[in-house]
């Protein structure tokens, strides 16, 4: 299903939060930058908590949507399948070696982001990539996509805890 939500503008600026006491007591939206460094932006991205893509007011720019669940496994599935889709989605720069299978033919560019803890600590850059999703599938869990440097396999999942930080992916409607 698509989201239609509106464009951010000036009536909702999702803040950056570096205190990590202040991350881990979080029920709003929140970004940061891996390690609080504004230079791992450009090549690695934000990291969002789940309240930031769940807002109404809408975390995608306009005439976008978040990725949902059904948009991940019809792309896995288009790629192939989730044995091999990782591979043809992750880019061939960024990542610890080995970088096993990429590709990225798809144009996905999954940069290895890494994720931020609950108690506002990081781990995993140069390693796996992390995806929130718009779907909620549990009353207490949000789906996620994952994907890894080791193998060419994306994993998905239900997780419960909404204030680790990951990566986000908006597809145009």
């Amino acid at each position: 299903s698509n989201f239609n939500w509106p464009n951010l503008g000036e009536a909702y600026t999702i803040p950056e939060v570096k205190d990590p006491a202040q991350w881990s007591q979080l029920t709003t939206g929140a970004w940061c930058y891996y390690n609080n460094d504004p230079a791992n932006g450009p090549k690695y991205g934000k990291l969002y908590n789940w309240y930031a893509v769940n807002d109404p007011r809408g975390l995608s720019p306009k005439e976008t949507h978040v990725s949902t669940e059904n948009d991940y496994i019809n792309l896995t599935t288009t790629l192939g399948g989730d044995l091999v889709a990782g591979g043809n989605m992750k880019t061939l720069a960024y990542w610890n070696s080995p970088n096993i299978g990429a590709t990225n033919s798809s144009g996905f560019n999954s940069v290895p982001g890494g994720v931020r803890y609950e108690n506002g600590y990081f781990d995993y850059i140069g390693y796996s990539s992390n995806y929130w999703t718009a779907s909620k599938n549990l009353i207490s869990n949000a789906y996620f996509i994952n994907n890894v440097a080791v193998n060419t396999v994306i994993f998905h999942g239900n997780f419960g805890n909404f204030n680790w930080g990951l990566s986000v992916r908006c597809i145009k409607e």
